[in-house]
């Protein structure tokens, strides 16, 4: 390390940036932007702002524009703000290139509000975009003076339509691959592919931009040019290649050590990637500390440290040629293990194997599409004559994907290890290194006399021909296996309960220590897509991998749409989280949405139970009581005839209360006790929640799972003031996101 002082450096940096966020200085996480700017947002969210169109999409949810050089117009004054991401009619007309002045209602981007979840505040702080505006309309517009972005966003739209017409049915993936465009993927092929743990593959990453400029330097030469032309021009282009493509992490840090690397052939120096990587990490960080809370950043850098540290002690274990075509691949999965599961909260098992199948071939795939687009551009037939190969791989990758979609021992739901864990295993993974390249001198004697022993142990004529190797991938292998399970255990001493923040709407998940996990609901009204961007995020994060029962209150959407998601991501094979059991409240006349889901689940080979009050459902130290419906409910008023739970585990009570009113309250009357916790029916209605109901019961906890500004009302100031009267003290989604709860909070 002493050797490479640029290592060092970039260290010390990153080390600063994470003392200084310690302290309270948010370097990292905090807004450029100045306070009196930020407060006068605050207290004026209606407002106008000006800036250049920097680029335009369309998606699911409506066109949106990103302005850059923004600034607010006030009172004759400029406020720069800049970048923003405005949401305006898919019917105004956007250039890009064009000057634009746009009035709607500005807000701070926001932070992710439940474990697991992605979370848009940081990403798009990594883009220096920390306002949007929402309903935008566009009040004026210019003519295209940015001409250099105007032209680019037409080329790029050009090159669109080649692929289009060359690649066919495959063009959205090539677009992504060659041109960083994923605005037309198929959601479905996104998610195969990441199961398969060969996501990296549908996008523009180092690897990809690797390939495309070592191929044109090396074509440039072949053609005649000398090596100073050559570089100079293949790095003009391949700056010019990663300003088209959107300029992510991936491509800047790629690009940055393309170019040093072109540097110091041109000019004769040796050059050393750890120094490269370096330096690329450095400019990065200056000009955008947020990286270093960006999965894209550390997956990039991950794998390149794992290709430039680990992957040389690993060959070093034997000159095998097959050997030394896996340990690069290998050293990439455990440079990247802790990043993917920080990110991800899961690995993929076969991403193992397919990634040593797909790296050797990635180069056949992009360098087929770039010819096939250049070629494209002169004569379609030769574009769509070159791409079949590239065609016939993809198609190869979509089969392999295909094949491990659905098996749930294919992915591996290990949860985000704490930063302790981390930290132990980067420990063990460099002293794993260290020993592999003989770095340490007293482990030499340590090996010196664990070879004796082997001496007396091991047949005379293998222990002649390759005893220190014996003993190094020993050491290796068993300091690799402490380094996983360090990473990955997850114990939970205390049963834990969780609200997610999923809008208006419920969804609780109960974990205890006997390796068990409950779902009460899981649905809301205003957000779309919750299985997908909180609950599965959430249960991967938590480590979760089945779940033993879920139970739904009733068949409203606010209680069901995320379960009823999850159902048909697991029949499409989309999802790897079991679910054994569903309990549904035993009703006459259930609902349309009712059958669906028992029709869902019954499709998937999910049991479906029918509950009412007076059932049990035990499992080891956990019991879940069945106070509502009664026996004989006709289900016409779905709320009223919802289940109502009461948890015990060890000396702990949680009540779980659905959507039930006051009607229902003084029914089960009989049957309530004090309890620790409570889920507050019906979202804090005033219609439920009642004085009589609390004085029986009387919570510590009372929790209460609303949206923000809903239309409802909710929760209405009754309800509050009667929990407030009773001592309990009051939690809430719309205020602090997720609510988590330790049954040791209540010892």
């Amino acid at each position: 390390m002493t050797r490479r002082p640029m290592c060092l450096a970039c260290l010390f940096i990153i080390g600063c940036f994470y003392f200084a966020e310690f302290i309270g200085l948010p370097i990292i996480t905090g807004s450029p932007i100045s306070q009196n700017t930020q407060r006068w947002i605050e207290e004026h969210p209606e407002s106008e702002i000006y800036g250049i169109i920097d680029q335009c999409e369309v998606t699911d949810y409506g066109k949106s524009v990103y302005l850059k050089n923004a600034y607010l117009i006030y009172k004759s004054k400029k406020l720069p703000i800049k970048n923003i991401k405005a949401y305006i009619s898919s019917n105004d007309q956007a250039n890009v290139g064009a000057y634009c002045l746009l009035s709607g209602k500005l807000e701070r981007i926001p932070p992710k509000r439940n474990p697991g979840e992605f979370d848009s505040r940081q990403y798009y702080a990594c883009r220096h975009i920390y306002y949007q505006m929402k309903k935008a309309r566009i009040k004026k517009m210019s003519a295209p003076i940015d001409i250099s972005a105007a032209i680019l966003a037409k080329m790029k739209a050009y090159l669109q339509n080649i692929l289009c017409a060359i690649a066919q049915e495959d063009a959205s993936v090539f677009q992504a691959i060659i041109l960083g465009d994923k605005r037309n993927l198929d959601e479905e092929v996104k998610i195969r592919f990441q199961m398969a743990g060969i996501m990296h593959l549908l996008s523009i990453s180092g690897m990809h931009l690797g390939i495309i400029a070592m191929g044109l330097f090396a074509l440039l030469q072949r053609m005649g040019l000398g090596i100073w032309p050559s570089g100079l021009l293949s790095m003009w282009l391949m700056l010019f290649y990663g300003t088209l493509t959107g300029g992510s992490s991936a491509i800047v840090r790629a690009m940055s050590m393309f170019v040093l690397m072109m540097i110091a052939r041109i000019t004769g120096r040796i050059y050393d990637t750890m120094t490269g990587l370096s330096i690329a990490a450095i400019l990065l960080l200056f000009d955008t500390p947020a990286y270093l809370y960006s999965s894209s950043f550390w997956l990039s850098f991950s794998a390149v440290i794992g290709i430039g540290v680990i992957a040389p002690a690993l060959k070093s274990l034997s000159k095998n040629k097959i050997w030394n075509k896996i340990a690069p691949g290998l050293a990439i999965q455990i440079a990247m293990l802790p990043v993917s599961l920080l990110s991800f909260g899961e690995i993929s098992l076969a991403g193992f194997f397919l990634n040593l199948l797909i790296l050797p071939t990635a180069g056949i795939l992009v360098g087929s599409g770039v010819l096939a687009l250049l070629s494209g551009l002169i004569f379609l037939p030769a574009g769509k004559l070159l791409i079949l190969p590239g065609r016939v791989l993809l198609h190869i990758y979509e089969w392999l994907s295909d094949l491990t979609a659905g098996n749930t021992m294919m992915t591996w739901i290990a949860g985000a290890p704490k930063p302790w864990q981390v930290v132990c295993y980067i420990a063990l993974i460099a002293l794993m290194v260290l020993i592999l390249t003989n770095e340490i001198v007293i482990m030499k004697k340590i090996r010196e006399k664990v070879c004796k022993k082997m001496k007396q142990r091991i047949p005379e004529k293998i222990y002649k021909k390759d005893h220190e190797n014996i003993y190094r991938c020993m050491t290796a292998f068993c300091l690799m296996i402490i380094a996983v399970f360090i990473l990955t255990i997850r114990p939970l001493s205390s049963m834990r309960i969780t609200c997610l923040d999923i809008g208006q709407g419920d969804c609780i998940v109960v974990e205890t220590p006997e390796k068990e996990c409950y779902m009460v609901d899981g649905g809301s009204t205003s957000k779309k897509n919750i299985g997908k961007y909180q609950i599965v995020p959430f249960l991967k994060y938590r480590g979760i991998d089945r779940i033993t029962t879920v139970f739904v209150s009733h068949s409203d959407e606010d209680h069901i749409s995320g379960i009823v998601e999850m159902l048909e991501m697991i029949q499409k094979r989309l999802l790897n989280i079991r679910i054994y059991r569903i309990v549904m409240p035993q009703i006459a006349e259930p609902s349309p949405a009712y059958k669906k889901l028992c029709e869902l689940a019954e499709a998937v080979n999910i049991e479906v139970v029918t509950a009412k009050q007076g059932d049990t459902l035990t499992t080891k130290n956990t019991e879940w009581k069945i106070l509502s419906p009664e026996k004989g409910a006709s289900g016409k008023d779905v709320n009223e005839d919802a289940l109502v739970l009461r948890l015990r585990h060890g000396s702990f009570l949680g009540l779980f209360m659905g959507d039930v009113g006051m009607e229902t309250e003084e029914k089960i009357s009989p049957l309530l006790q004090d309890v620790d916790f409570l889920k507050v029916g019906h979202h804090g209605s005033r219609y439920s929640t009642g004085e009589d109901f609390l004085e029986q019961i009387r919570p510590e906890v009372a929790a209460i799972s609303v949206s923000a500004g809903n239309r409802y009302g909710h929760p209405a100031a009754e309800t509050l003031e009667r929990l407030e009267k009773i001592g309990a003290e009051i939690m809430r989604t719309d205020q602090s996101g997720a609510i988590e709860i330790c049954e040791s909070a209540f010892d």
